[in-house]
């Protein structure tokens, strides 16, 4: 298991991944992470594909209300 420490820079929360762990996600410039949180403290991170978002859909056909509740989902976790 590797490990990796992450800085906070600001009173903010601001934090950088590092490519190593960017690369590990299978995530590039753009993409969105998904940070789930457990109870006893610890943070699951995984990437949030449009695969994932189309799964959540009834009509598969509906990419386009997918696509623009991803949107949505980036703005509301700024």
């Amino acid at each position: 298991m590797a490990v990796e420490v992450i800085r906070v820079y600001d009173e903010k929360g601001h934090t950088v991944l590092k490519k190593r762990i960017l690369r590990h996600l299978g995530v590039g410039k753009g993409g969105l992470i998904l940070a789930m949180l457990r109870s006893d403290g610890t943070v699951v991170l995984r990437p949030l594909r449009k695969e994932d978002l189309l799964a959540r859909l009834e009509n598969p056909e509906l990419e386009d209300d997918a696509l623009g509740e991803r949107v949505k989902i980036r703005y509301d976790l700024a």
